[in-house]
């Protein structure tokens, strides 16, 4: 979506690279984060 918008800068290429990072970001760091936050209420 920011891609559309006038004056972004953001290439179709670009796009692909922001939204795979995001994906990792979502799925893999985000995600030891909350499993870690989990644990140390469990406690």
């Amino acid at each position: 979506m920011m891609m559309r918008k006038p004056g972004s800068g953001i290439d179709p290429k670009s796009a692909k690279t922001i939204y795979e990072f995001l994906k990792y970001d979502s799925q893999v760091r985000k995600k030891k984060l909350y499993e870690r936050k989990l644990k140390e209420r469990k406690k």
